[in-house]
Parts: C-alpha cells; structure tokens; sequence
C-alpha cells in the first residue's frame, strides 16, 4: 500500500496496510500485558482506531482506550509502563488523558494507550468511529484516502 504523510506530525510517512486479523490478537496479548498495571482503577480496556474495523486500511499501529475511574491515579502507574519499554507522554494530545507509546527496536511505533477517565467524552468518541466504520464498513468507501 502506499505512504500517506500528515504535514503536522513531522512529515512523518505511515505505511496503510490492509486489514490484518493479526491485529485483534495482537491487542488480546496486549489487554492481557496492560490491563494489571491500572489495578483496581481500570474499568475498561477497547481496541480502537482504524486497526479496530474489519476491512479497513490502518497503519500497523495498535491503538487502545483503557478508561479508568481515577486519571491522577496513572501517575502512579508510568514506571510500570516505562519498565515495559513504554513512554510516558502525559496529556500529549491535549484531551485530558494519561498517553503511552511503545516502539520498537527498528523505530516502528506499535502501540498507543490512551487512558481517559470514566465521563471524558473522547471515549465516546473513540468508540462511536470504530463501531460506525463497523456496522457501516461502506461508509469507509466514501473517505477519499481509503
């Protein structure tokens, strides 16, 4: 597939790549390596983003909203995270959230964790892009770059 760039990400290029089943795997492995390090505090944990619809083009890029009942309280959590490999980037995308990265040793970025409080309504909006793509694959059809 082709490269797409996004002139606000440091014209960085993302490869688009066709739809894997690897990817709902991949996020089973890592909801079983996350979920522990928020304890108590996790009160869900969704595969989102465009690895999340069937048929859709995505960057090989897992991408996941674990929300949780207190954000301050993942604060605690970021040395767990960086021990794993992850990095802390606090509320990098600017919606009140706790964001972890995790690249691997080639420089490919494979995993992103968005952790939201409980109410914050970007899950809301997380969730309503995957299961609308879902339960309406044709509307992919319809976005010029797919």
């Amino acid at each position: 597939m082709g490269d797409w760039q996004r002139s606000n990400r440091k014209n960085k290029r993302y490869k688009l790549e066709p739809y894997s089943k690897q990817w709902v795997e991949d996020f089973a492995v890592l909801k079983n390596q996350i979920s522990p390090l928020y304890g108590k505090n996790l009160l869900d944990f969704h595969h989102i983003g465009s690895t999340s619809v069937p048929g859709m083009l995505a960057k090989a890029q897992i991408d996941v909203c674990a929300v949780v009942a207190d954000i301050e309280k993942v604060k605690d959590v970021r040395t767990a995270f960086e021990e794993l490999g992850y990095e802390a980037k606090g509320d990098y995308v600017g919606q009140g959230e706790e964001y972890f990265t995790f690249t691997d040793a080639d420089g490919q970025r494979k995993y992103n964790i968005h952790t939201l409080q409980q109410g914050n309504p970007a899950v809301e909006g997380y969730l309503s892009f995957r299961d609308y793509l879902t339960a309406f694959p044709e509307a992919m059809q319809k976005c010029p770059i797919f």
